[in-house]
């Protein structure tokens, strides 16, 4: 895989093996003058292990995930833990561009998903817990979904957005941001620019800017929601911030570091800011 750009060939290394990043999500949300925050972070591990056809296959492992949660659903904190459980062991396969394409032990994950539903099934009950079940069954039975899941920033979307062997042609992309207002997702057109690159440090810098797409965005929905809890009607939902910037290792072709910035608002009574990075960690092994 190589990303072209004037006399930039970055490519991933074919006999790369183990890297550790470290990975931080914090979430600020104030929602009539009530705020609230909440964060994440986890050891992410990823190894290759090696190409068949065009694909290659690599390995995530999650060590050490720690959740804080917001106050509101701060009592969640042990069913959240477990789910999330779910994802530490995960094989994908990303084609040419650095994209997911495939995941690779999907009848693993399911057969993990069954043993917990049946384990959380004796530790909560009621309608509220049974739909909550169900709605991540829906995304575990179905390998597209859970593909467009991971592709998530939440997940793995800062590793694999698709950004090698493009030959500089880095033409405007359209991406989902999930469970953005009230698990409503938007659509954001992402632009990609070379912002700098250092031949002698072998760093090379990509910046990423996002604008909202309201023909994709269910508009009308999100403004509801606001409307129905006081908010003014001459006023529209807006993406006031979407900026990302990737460093790589020009010589190896592996991301070094990477974070997203998404702000959006509604008037006066909504806010809402999440970032999400993840950093190259040098001293950690399994």
């Amino acid at each position: 895989m190589s990303l072209v750009f004037e006399d930039i060939n970055l490519k991933l290394n074919e006999d790369y093996t183990e890297t550790s990043y470290i990975q931080n999500i914090s979430s600020e949300i104030v929602f009539n003058g009530k705020k609230e925050i909440s964060n994440a972070k986890r050891i992410i591990i990823l190894n290759s292990n090696g190409k068949q056809k065009n694909e290659r296959q690599i390995s995530i492992k999650t060590k050490e995930s720690e959740v804080v949660l917001a106050k509101s659903v701060k009592h969640q904190g042990a069913i959240t833990s477990k789910i999330l459980s779910l994802t530490n062991d995960v094989v994908i396969s990303i084609d040419d561009f650095g994209a997911i394409k495939t995941i690779e032990n999907y009848e693993y994950l399911k057969g993990k998903w069954k043993n917990l539903r049946s384990e959380l099934e004796k530790m909560y009950e009621g309608f509220v817990a049974e739909t909550y079940f169900e709605g991540i069954e829906k995304k575990i039975m179905n390998p597209e979904k859970l593909i467009s899941d991971f592709k998530q920033n939440r997940f793995y979307g800062l590793f694999f957005r698709g950004l090698y062997n493009r030959n500089n042609d880095f033409k405007e992309t359209t991406v989902s941001v999930d469970n953005c207002v009230n698990h409503i997702p938007i659509y954001v057109d992402e632009s990609i620019l070379v912002k700098s690159f250092n031949k002698k440090d072998n760093k090379l810098v990509m910046r990423i800017s996002g604008k909202l797409n309201e023909d994709k965005t269910l508009m009308t929905k999100i403004e509801n929601h606001f409307k129905r809890n006081g908010g003014r009607i001459d006023v529209r939902f807006e993406l006031s911030d979407y900026v990302g910037l990737f460093e790589f290792n020009s010589s190896s072709g592996l991301l070094k570091k990477g974070e997203i910035s998404i702000e959006t608002k509604y008037g006066s009574i909504y806010s809402r800011k999440d970032i999400f990075q993840v950093k190259a960690i040098e001293d950690y092994t399994l």
